[in-house]
């Protein structure tokens, strides 16, 4: 994967294993990563890809859009709200 990361994160844990398979399936590379509770206090965990992805996964995941919390930048350990380009 990219260095450009970034990652979607979710209401459930349920919700980032359906957001898997569905990426997956559509062949996006992801990888599952932990969340700060700072981020997204219901679910520890998110969808990384690459940023360069984020509008094919954002299309691939459509009918998970209500269960879908945030998109953000990774950069380092942070977590920025992505903006898009």
């Amino acid at each position: 994967m990219s260095a450009d990361l970034c990652a979607f994160t979710f209401l459930s844990v349920h919700d980032v294993l359906r957001a898997e398979k569905l990426l997956l399936e559509a062949g996006v590379k992801l990888r599952l990563i932990p969340v700060p509770s700072q981020v997204n206090p219901d679910c520890g965990l998110a969808v990384q890809v690459a940023c360069g992805e984020v509008e094919q996964a954002r299309r691939v995941l459509a009918p998970l859009s209500a269960r879908v919390t945030g998109c953000h930048r990774l950069e380092g350990a942070a977590f920025t709200p992505w903006e898009g380009a």
